[in-house]
């Protein structure tokens, strides 16, 4: 399979996995995205959509994990911040929270 298959695949299957985490299908959106990140480990987009299965499915520490990888591959994404932040305001953690959203939104001002 040449480069530009795979990348063709990625993008695929990143689109499916978004399109299922959208329509509430959960476990079908982890699938497709641990496709993606199995060929693309560097896919920030793909860790972060991780980080809200996780979220979702309650497995909170496992989306922060998820969120860090994205933060660290796209530091300048505030929505990853976002999502982060609401993350750790449901485990209870607000000190945490509003730093991270008070970087969102400093990113997301051009600040």
């Amino acid at each position: 399979m040449a480069a530009s298959d795979k990348v063709h695949d990625v993008d695929y299957l990143y689109k499916a996995g978004e399109e299922a985490w959208a329509e509430g299908h959960t476990k079908k959106a982890l699938h497709y995205i641990d496709l993606v990140l199995k060929e693309d480990p560097k896919h920030a987009m793909a860790w972060t959509i991780k980080g809200n299965c996780f979220d979702r499915m309650g497995q909170y520490e496992d989306a922060l994990e998820s969120y860090d990888k994205a933060i660290k591959l796209d530091p300048t994404n505030a929505d990853i911040l976002f999502d982060k932040a609401e993350t750790l305001e449901k485990m209870g953690r607000d000190k945490d929270a509003k730093k991270v959203m008070n970087k969102a939104v400093k990113l997301e001002m051009g600040d």
